[in-house]
């Protein structure tokens, strides 16, 4: 199974991306009972044409397509990051198998990169 794993990406970095991926594969992993193949839409080497949000999420859509299944962040999460959010609308919208991960201790850090004032505890 080829799995899309939406991920929060704003004022993160490389490492912390890459660990949250690979918690939710383990998950996903644990509740299909098989091991799955995660696309990588991280976008290392591009250039982005214009506004590069919208270039990075019409090239993550792209990935998205050759995906079986989409883990998206718990709703929580989903909401605070636009690009998560669209990924899951079209998930949804196009019948993709869509799967919620739950709230993880971690997302509370995730969170806190975006309101560094506030307890996400």
């Amino acid at each position: 199974m080829k799995v899309f794993i939406s991920t929060p990406m704003k004022n993160r970095t490389c490492e912390q991306i890459e660990a949250y991926r690979a918690k939710q594969k383990a998950i996903v992993e644990a509740m299909v009972g098989e091991s799955v193949e995660v696309i990588d839409s991280v976008i290392a080497d591009a250039e982005p044409q214009g506004d590069e949000r919208i270039w990075y999420l019409g090239a993550a859509l792209q990935l998205m397509a050759q995906a079986d299944a989409v883990v998206v962040p718990c709703e929580h999460i989903r909401y605070e990051f636009t690009g998560c959010k669209i990924e899951y609308e079209v998930a949804r919208e196009y019948q993709k198998q869509v799967v919620e991960m739950p709230y993880l201790p971690e997302d509370s850090d995730i969170m806190k990169g975006i309101y560094p004032q506030s307890d996400w505890t």
